[in-house]
């Protein structure tokens, strides 16, 4: 945008720097983090894999040993996710209708979850609420970025081969590069290089060391 701006009319200095601060780009998407604290002296606390406030929105285990993140905390949805998980007493419990009731008893609706979401597979679960309309989806592990179809078409896992250690080399994917310009990431142009790769450009480049100084030094 800022190119663009450029192009239409004349920019002042300070505008023509775009500054991104790693940190304030976390800020960002802490939502009402600093507001609570200087309206209300609120300090937020760990609330682990939950959002302050809303539930039920958590992490849950399965049975064969990987992860779901579930955002069942609305009026609607909540009825659904219920239902799902057998559990329809707390569906038509009247202090659970709204989502300041449930933030109260998060705990005890997370162990319900907890214990519905133990007796399936990944897979399974999420079908079951996404059959239900209840916004779900699998926590990735790194095999599972891997063997991700979307990954690979975007060219976003790059595969190299590089020194590992072992007695050969190995091939080893890197993420690609971010963001995508066109249909897919731009190719990596360079992993880094090898120890010592580049020594005898630096010396000669850099220090104006001739071939025979370069070599007394090895």
């Amino acid at each position: 945008m800022a190119l663009f701006a450029r192009e239409r009319a004349e920019v002042p200095q300070p505008q023509r720097v775009i500054d991104v601060a790693l940190n304030e780009s976390v800020l960002s998407v802490m939502e009402s983090l600093v507001p609570d604290y200087l309206a209300y002296g609120v300090t937020r606390k760990r609330v682990g894999g939950r959002m302050e406030g809303i539930a039920p929105s958590n992490a849950y285990p399965c049975a064969d040993g990987l992860s779901i993140i579930v955002a069942g905390n609305g009026d609607a949805i909540f009825q659904r996710y219920m239902q799902t998980i057998d559990r329809p007493d707390l569906a038509a419990d009247p202090d659970l209708q709204t989502n300041a009731g449930r933030w109260q008893r998060r705990e005890e609706l997370d162990a319900a979850i907890g214990r519905w979401t133990i007796q399936y597979n990944r897979d399974d679960a999420l079908k079951l609420l996404d059959d239900a309309g209840v916004p779900s989806g699998p926590i990735y592990t790194a095999a599972d970025i891997c063997a991700d179809e979307q990954y690979e078409v975007r060219n976003m896992i790059q595969d190299f081969t590089v020194d590992t250690g072992d007695t050969h080399p190995r091939t080893v994917g890197f993420p690609g590069i971010v963001p995508v310009i066109g249909e897919a990431s731009l190719p990596i142009r360079s992993i880094g290089p090898d120890l010592g790769e580049h020594t005898r450009d630096v010396l000669s480049s850099l220090l104006g060391l001739t071939d025979e100084e370069i070599g007394a030094l090895t």
